[in-house]
């Protein structure tokens, strides 16, 4: 079976740090590792079989192709590069952060498309 590099943009990177310091603070340190933690293995586990999850979207202008993989309450964003083997996580929110995807991806190539 074929596996993929898993790459983070330094967006979602930063989705996942904001994720810990929540939970950090309107819970417990503890809580926020085991989070954290479980966030970053489903993000590991889209090295094998990326495509498993559904298509969120093709971008118009990009023709990028859009996965999201719903996480417990949380979306991972991702694109695939087939010719690299690569997936890119491009963010990582709460459901309730980004209630509006095609918003949210109409605006997310022209902000993070270098990570793209």
């Amino acid at each position: 079976m074929e596996t993929y590099d898993v790459q983070l943009s330094s967006f979602a990177e930063y989705n996942v740090l904001n994720i810990y310091c929540y939970m950090a603070e309107s819970f417990s340190v503890e809580t926020a590792k085991h989070i954290s933690n479980k966030i970053y293995e489903a993000i590991k586990s889209l090295s094998y079989l990326p495509h498993r999850y559904r298509i969120l979207e093709i971008a118009k202008y990009t023709k990028n192709v859009y996965h999201i993989y719903s996480f417990e309450k949380y979306d991972i964003y991702y694109s695939i590069n087939e010719l690299y083997h690569t997936v890119t996580i491009l963010a990582v929110l709460n459901q309730r952060q980004a209630p509006n995807y095609s918003l949210f991806l109409q605006e997310f190539p022209t902000v993070y498309g270098k990570y793209i």
